[in-house]
């Protein structure tokens, strides 16, 4: 009953959340550098993430496991988990519209509205920054950062980091614990150093 309730007051929730933009990336951008950067997401990101601009589009799409090769400790658990048949067969999902969940072996690929401001990267928050969530050799295994929200750096975009030999220290991530990784999404790899600048320009203007 409560839920029912609740579900009367959501029309005016959605509207709320349709009106947020996402915030404006502060820094200078250079424009020429990040219409070949718009060109390059269209060719490799697009079919995923979606378009931004004048022609907004989000797949909405599950990019399996085999493809997407990221740490698949999450969507091991989901699959093994009852939750998906418990809501499958409550009020939630017989209500009309129906919205059946089914669990997958892979990742939604999500929206990248004001990306720039999001780091860290991966489901996992594994990778510290744009530019090697773009270039995988360039991900640190142990990284450590400040608890410092400005100490952010805004030419990689991600957080500002010093690589370690192991996770002692505070505010440190460790790739190596299970669920962690940083492994995966290696489709950047494919892009020279002159387009993954190009892609980042690109991405600080969504």
């Amino acid at each position: 009953t409560k839920a029912r309730d609740i579900q009367q007051h959501f029309a005016d929730v959605l509207a709320w959340i349709n009106t947020i933009e996402p915030p404006t990336y502060p820094g200078e951008i250079d424009r020429a550098l990040a219409a070949e950067g718009e060109l390059l997401f269209a060719q490799h990101c697009e079919e995923c993430h979606g378009s931004y601009g004048e022609k907004e589009f989000y797949p909405n799409k599950i990019i399996p496991l085999p493809i997407i090769q990221t740490d698949s400790a999450y969507a091991i658990y989901n699959l093994k988990t009852p939750l998906f048949d418990w809501y499958n067969q409550s009020w939630f999902a017989q209500t009309d519209p129906p919205s059946m969940n089914q669990a997958s072996y892979g990742y939604m690929a999500p929206p990248l509205d004001g990306i720039w401001e999001t780091a860290p990267y991966l489901h996992k928050g594994s990778v510290p920054a744009l530019w090697s969530l773009l270039d995988s050799k360039a991900r640190p295994t142990y990284w450590q950062r400040t608890a410092d929200s400005e100490d952010y750096n805004m030419e990689k975009v991600g957080w500002n980091y010093t690589a370690r030999n192991n996770s002692r220290g505070k505010w440190t991530y460790d790739t190596t614990l299970p669920g962690s990784s940083h492994v995966g999404h290696y489709f950047g790899d494919t892009l020279s150093t002159k387009e993954r600048w190009a892609m980042i320009e690109y991405l600080k203007t969504l």
